[in-house]
Formats: C-alpha cells, sequence, structure tokens
C-alpha cells in the first residue's frame, strides 16, 4: 500500500479512503453551527417526552410492587400475559406507558421530521431508542434495587405489611430521584443550547456538539447547583428510615438487588440513588447519543468499576507508547487505577531486560563526560556525533521496549521542556547524553525545584543558554531570562527585565567541570557577590551568599503559583487535553504547592483525575509525534525490539520533522496536533508504516493471522493491534479495499494491516 505517484487503481483507492478517514488529523473537526429554535424545540421535546415515559414506568414499577404485595394478581398482567410480579414490569397492564411512548412518536413527526431544517445536528436519534432507553431506565431502577427476580423479593402484606411498605416506598423515592436528574437535565439543556448558563467550555456560547453537551450535562449532575438532586435523595432517605424502621423482614432480604449489602437504611437510600444516577446517565447517552464513560453509568460513580478496553487503550497510549502484550496484560490485571499507580512507581518495574539490550547495543550511555571525549574524539571514527545517534536509539529503543512507559514519555517531556539542541555546539554533542541521563531522568517524578537546579548545574545547558559565559561585570542575561519564560513562572509571570539582570547575577560563577560527577563547578571568582533584589522586592538576597544565590533564587521560582499554573497547563496538554481545563488546571496547581512542587503527586492528580478517566471526548484527539507513531506501530507488531533498525528509525524520525534532542528553539518541539499534520507527513507515516507492516528494517513478528475472507483477515488484526477497537467506519473501508486486492494471502494480511496502521485509530492518541 504504498503510496507512489504512479500507484495502482486498488492503491489509489486506498489513498482516498486513507485521506477521507484521516481528515481529522490534517484539520480540526468541522464546529456545528448553533441549533435553530426548530432544532432545539426537536431536541427538547424528544428529551420531555421520553423523560415521561420514564415518570410513566417509574408508576408502573411502583404499582408492580405494591399490587404483588397485596396479591392483587389480576393488576399484574391480563391474560394471556403472565400474571407475575416480574412479568409486570413489561406487561403495561394500564396501557399508559404505550400511550407515553406514542407521544414520543407523535412529537418526532412534528417537531423533527415535518421539514429537513428541524433536524438537529446533535443529540438526536429517533423515537425507538428513545422509547426502549426510557423504559430500560426505570426498570433498571427496579432491578437495581429488587435484583432480578421481582416474585422472589417482593414481602407480601400478610406476612410483613410494614416491610412491604418499606419495599413500596422505596421504589418510589427512587423512581422520584430519578425523575428529578431528567428534570434538572432538561431544564439545564434548554439553557446551554442557547448559550446561557454554562458551567464548561465558554460562557455565552451556544452548545454545539455531542461533546460539549455530554461534558456540560455530568458537570451540572456533580454540581447539582440547585439542589433538587440532593433534596430528592434525602427524601428517599429519610421516607426509607420512616417506613423501615419496623419492617420485620431484614433489610438485604427486602432489597436483594445491587445494594443488598447495605449495612442499613441510610446506606442503602445512597447506594440507591447513585445506582439512580447511572441509570440516568444511561438513558440521556441513548437519548442523545452521548458518549459517557461506562463508569458512570454502571453506578452513577466516578470509581472505575467499569473499565471499558477503550479506556484502557486511552491509558496505554497517553501514558506510554500504545498497548504491547505485557502493558495490555498488566492492566487487565492491576485495573486502571493500579497501573497508574504502578507507572507513577517506575523503580517498582522490573526492566531489566531492556537495561541489558541497552548495555549491549550503547557503550556511550553510562559513560562520563570526559570518558565520551576521549571514546568518541572530534573528527574520530566513532566521532562524537555517535553520541547523539547512540542517545536517539536508545530513546527510540527505551520507548519500544520499556516496560516503564510513564518514566520514558516523561523523560521526553522534561527534555522538551529543558531544550537543548544537541547541534548548537561541538561539546553539547558529547554533553547531551550526560544531560539526559543525569539532569533529566532520575527527577522527572521528584522535586521540580531538584529538576530545575540539576538542569541549570548541566554543563549542556550551560552551554547552550550560556550561563557559563555568566560572570561579574560581564552578565549574560540570556538564561536568567529563559529559565523565567520557559522554565517557571513563563512569559506571563509578570517579572521585569531588572529581574531578568538580578537572576543573572545570582547564577554568576555557575560554570562546568568534567571532572565532577554531574559536570558542575561554582566558580567564586566569578560570582557578583553583592546584595540582590528581585520581584518588587519580594526576594531579598543579601551580599555574599555565593553559590546560594543561585540555589535560593531558583528555589523561589519553582515554588511560585505561576510556575505551578504553567507547568500544569503543560502537564494536562500531554496526558489530557490541548485545550486545559482551568478547574483541572487550578486542582493540578494546588497539588503541586501544597506538596513543595512534588512532580508525582502532581502527575497522579492529573491521571486520575475525572477530565482523564471519564470524558470519552478527549481520547484520540492528540496526533501522534513521528516518535509515538513509530514505536507504536513496533509495540502494536509485537516486534522484537533487539532486531530493529533503530538507525533507519532515527533517520525516519528525523525525515518526518522530530530529531531527536536536537529541536532547534530552547522552546522546544511543539505539543500541538497541528504542528504534526500535514498532508505531506500523513503520506510519509502511511509509506513507513506500510514498510514495517510488510516486516522490513528488521520489524521481525508474526500476524495473528495468515488467511481468510478480508472481513476475517481485518477482524483478526484489529483485535490485535488496538486494545481499544476500531470504529465501523474505518473496519467496513478497510473490508472494502481488502475485497479490492487480488493479491496473495500473506500480502492481504500485510495490506490489512499497513491500512488500519495508518487509519485515526492508530495516528490519534
Amino acid at each position: 500500500m504504498r503510496l507512489r505517484s504512479q500507484a495502482s487503481t486498488p492503491l489509489r483507492h486506498a489513498a482516498l479512503a486513507l485521506a477521507a478517514l484521516c481528515v481529522t488529523l490534517g484539520h480540526a473537526a468541522p464546529v456545528n453551527a448553533a441549533q435553530t429554535s426548530d432544532q432545539q424545540t426537536c431536541i427538547n421535546e424528544m428529551n420531555k417526552r421520553g423523560s415521561l415515559v420514564v415518570k410513566e414506568q417509574g408508576k408502573t414499577d411502583y404499582t408492580c410492587v405494591r399490587d404483588a404485595g397485596r396479591g392483587n394478581v389480576a393488576n399484574l398482567g391480563i391474560p394471556p400475559q403472565a400474571q407475575t410480579a416480574q412479568a409486570c414490569l413489561t406487561n403495561d397492564v394500564r396501557g399508559k406507558v404505550a400511550k407515553r411512548l406514542g407521544d414520543v412518536s407523535a412529537r418526532e413527526t412534528q417537531r423533527c421530521l415535518a421539514t429537513q431544517e428541524q433536524l438537529p445536528s446533535i443529540a438526536y436519534t429517533n423515537a425507538f431508542t428513545v422509547g426502549s432507553a426510557a423504559t430500560a431506565a426505570a426498570r433498571g431502577v427496579a432491578a437495581d434495587v429488587f435484583g432480578p427476580n421481582l416474585d422472589a423479593a417482593i414481602v407480601s402484606d400478610d406476612v410483613d405489611a410494614d416491610g412491604a411498605k418499606c419495599q413500596q416506598e422505596v421504589i418510589k423515592r427512587a423512581n422520584g430521584v430519578l425523575d428529578t436528574l431528567w428534570k434538572e437535565a432538561l431544564n439545564h439543556k434548554k439553557d446551554v443550547l442557547r448559550g446561557d448558563d454554562r458551567l464548561t467550555g465558554v460562557a455565552g456560547t451556544p452548545i454545539n456538539t455531542d461533546a460539549d453537551l455530554s461534558v456540560e450535562l455530568i458537570a451540572y449532575v456533580a454540581a447539582d447547583p440547585r439542589g433538587k438532586v440532593a433534596k430528592a435523595a434525602t427524601q428517599l432517605s429519610d421516607k426509607a428510615a420512616q417506613r423501615c424502621a419496623t419492617a420485620g423482614t431484614p433489610l438485604a432480604q427486602l432489597f436483594p438487588g445491587t445494594c443488598g449489602a447495605a449495612a442499613d437504611v441510610t446506606a442503602l437510600a445512597t447506594c440507591v440513588a447513585q445506582h439512580v444516577t447511572g441509570r440516568f446517565y444511561g438513558s440521556i447517552a441513548a437519548f442523545d447519543g452521548l458518549d459517557i464513560d461506562c463508569d458512570l453509568i454502571d453506578d452513577g460513580l466516578t470509581n472505575l468499576t467499569c473499565e471499558s478496553a477503550d479506556l484502557k487503550a486511552h491509558v496505554l497510549n497517553r501514558l506510554g507508547y500504545g498497548g504491547d502484550a505485557w502493558s495490555r496484560a498488566r492492566i487487565d490485571a492491576l485495573g486502571v487505577h493500579g497501573y497508574i499507580e504502578e507507572q507513577l512507581s517506575p523503580a517498582t518495574i522490573d526492566d531489566s531486560a531492556l537495561d541489558a539490550l541497552l548495555g549491549t547495543k550503547f557503550a556511550s550511555l553510562s559513560m562520563d563526560f570526559n570518558q565520551l571525549r576521549t571514546s568518541y574524539p572530534a573528527g574520530g571514527n566513532p566521532g562524537r556525533a555517535t553520541v547523539l545517534r547512540e542517545l536517539q536509539g536508545a530513546a527510540i529503543l527505551r520507548a519500544i521496549a520499556s516496560r516503564r512507559q510513564l518514566l520514558q514519555v516523561l523523560v521526553q517531556f522534561w527534555f522538551n521542556h529543558f531544550n537543548v539542541d544537541s547541534q548548537s555546539s561541538g561539546r553539547t554533542q558529547w554533553d547531551i547524553s550526560p544531560y539526559e541521563r543525569i539532569a533529566i531522568r532520575p527527577n522527572v517524578l521528584g522535586k521540580f525545584r531538584d529538576l530545575l537546579l540539576a538542569d541549570a548545574r548541566s554543563p549542556a545547558m550551560g552551554d547552550y543558554l550560556d550561563n557559563r559565559f555568566n560572570k561579574v561585570n560581564a552578565i549574560n542575561e540570556n538564561y536568567g531570562r529563559e529559565v523565567m519564560e520557559l522554565h517557571t513562572v513563563s512569559v506571563n509571570g509578570g517579572y521585569s527585565e531588572n529581574d531578568v539582570v538580578e537572576v543573572a547575577r545570582c547564577l554568576t560563577g555557575w560554570r562546568e567541570d568534567y571532572t565532577t560527577a554531574d559536570g558542575f563547578r561554582f566558580q567564586a571568582s566569578w560570582h557578583d557577590q553583592g546584595t540582590k533584589t528581585l520581584f518588587g522586592g519580594a526576594l531579598q538576597i543579601p551580599a555574599n551568599g555565593g553559590e546560594q544565590d543561585g540555589i535560593t533564587v531558583l528555589s523561589y521560582l519553582a515554588a511560585q503559583p505561576t510556575t505551578a499554573n504553567f507547568l500544569c497547563t503543560k502537564l494536562i496538554t500531554r496526558f489530557v487535553s490541548e485545550t486545559p481545563q482551568p478547574a483541572l488546571v487550578s486542582s493540578c496547581a494546588a497539588t503541586y504547592l501544597a506538596t513543595d512542587g512534588d512532580l508525582r503527586a502532581t502527575l497522579e492528580t492529573l491521571l486520575l483525575s475525572p477530565e482523564f478517566l471519564q470524558h470519552p471526548e478527549l481520547r484520540a484527539t492528540k496526533t501522534k509525534r513521528p516518535l509515538v507513531t513509530m514505536t507504536s506501530a513496533a509495540r502494536a507488531l509485537a516486534a522484537d525490539p533487539a532486531s530493529v533498525n533503530l538507525n533507519e528509525l532515527r533517520n525516519n524520525l528525523t525525515n518526518m520533522g522530530e530529531a531527536l534532542f536536537s529541536a532547534g528553539p530552547p522552546t522546544g518541539y511543539p505539543d500541538v496536533s497541528a504542528f504534526w499534520t500535514s498532508p505531506g507527513t500523513l503520506v510519509t507515516r502511511f509509506n513507513e508504516l506500510e514498510q514495517r507492516a510488510r516486516g522490513l528494517d528488521g520489524f521481525t513478528f508474526t500476524y495473528p493471522v495468515s488467511g481468510g475472507s478480508s472481513s476475517q483477515i481485518i477482524d483478526a488484526l484489529a483485535a490485535s493491534l488496538f486494545t481499544g477497537g476500531i470504529g465501523n467506519d474505518t473496519r467496513d473501508t478497510a473490508v472494502a479495499f481488502l475485497d479490492s486486492l487480488a493479491v496473495a494471502d500473506q500480502q492481504r494480511v500485510q495490506q490489512g494491516a499497513a491500512f488500519l496502521l495508518s487509519s485515526p485509530e492508530f495516528l490519534l492518541h
């Protein structure tokens, strides 16, 4: 499937198909226009009529419980209907649920289908889906309360009248919570479709995407700003306590459903209310075709009791370089929370196999500053350029083979934050490897202050931003400026030109010494020993402080709230969303400041946040950078790390615009999807991925399928290559592409894999 100007007709079709599938990589998804008043009416009517079905089904469920307890068998079904409590839930003896379902269809015809202009572009499915979801929600509440066999749960009035009343009160009030959730959601949806009262997004802007609506409704339910849902839940608890206090039947026997283990009535009511919330999320997701995470739908709580394959894929893709056999098995064994916590503690993960492979392939990785100069002389063979090539190869190998996936991502992230261009000088080509090994790698999950200090002491940074030339009476401001603008408080940090000079004065005499372990020495004769006044007098540094002047000012900068906000914004951009949510920035910054800049704790806040775990619309939204693209392909294909041609991959990354450790500007490479996407780069990626799918460049692996129908091949490949599966559009297009190829089975498998590796599901993470 390699794309060339003279490609055969089937391959041209493949190129067109891929272009259609990957349009989101090159351009932002089109933003829907705000819904017209007619479209808003359609949405609101479908929701309103659907919610009335929910309410009516809830009433039916209550009457079924009541009549079964009273022994009114005739009210449970009309022969030949089954006259049992369980059957009563669907028998609709009074016909009122059917009437409400008819209203949904009638309103759809009037308000949504009469003209093309009425059809909304968001939040619309159809009357059948709405009706099915509505009845399922209320019946689901009954199942949560009483279990799957209502007849077995019902207590007879004759045996325990108070117990029967207790059962009736709980199901009645549980349905009241569900009705209240729907009322609140409907009122808020009317507002946000007009752009009023938004809790998320841009205030005053109408909701115009399903993703935004999903986020808004989840936020609104969680906030419960009018307290109506809390009031309904309190009524459930209070009324249950009153009615159940004198019941003669044990609580677990009265309510053998999902909350049967509750210790008392209060705990039961809390549990029921949460599961009702889950039923609400499930119903509104179905009504409006919204993508709401299963962890909210199963019990209404953000507690990872449901971990979808999509969520696991999201975690593996964002914390690392995609799934491989080990990481998939590990996240299945530990669960999402356990996997995240383990990745945050990389020392607990055995990576000895990778360490041995690195030691075999790259001798320079462990050498000190002078050993590197001796072993790789300028102009020699091997020369100092070999040091960079080995560091680049090691980064690729670590991304492919390391079990400490998050650590490898963080090393790249923080290197980019403290960027040094390895090509900036001859000596930097030697010093770049110790820079990564000594300054960056050991500190990415420690205190930011320590990372900042190690970076400032490193010869590579001192050379790159000229601080090694900084001395008294010959101040060089370059590093003093960049350490504030790029490394700590940011360009919006409120510092002045005087502060730039004063920071530079604090760091005079910070020089290189290749005989020390970290390559640093403080030269007192170069230091400006005068007093320094910084940041409008907020920081006063007395005279004769020596090296401590620099430590003091760097520690001060690391502790600033503006630094916390800046770093958190960058971390959120990398791990959560390229449009950082203000609330998450605040939460992250609060953790940073409360823990004295603990990067592990800060990152834990992000990775366990609802924004990271519970928002499907934020998944697969980032275009993979070249390093992630090529290494995730190796992991997905289960390529043997020892056989991969690392030099070829290193050259590929350079050709695709990501020469590792060689970004020119101090800002490093942009962490913005648009920077990494253009028609030319997409074609390059297609071609390189196709080559690896054919097993070239040392990619040694075995496909899980050797032949069969197009559907069988694509399904087998999708299950092997993707933790979270692929979409129907991608599958259908891939099957059609294979159907068009008249080649041997081996080539069909290779081309199918190449196609899937060039899909949005793979090129986005």
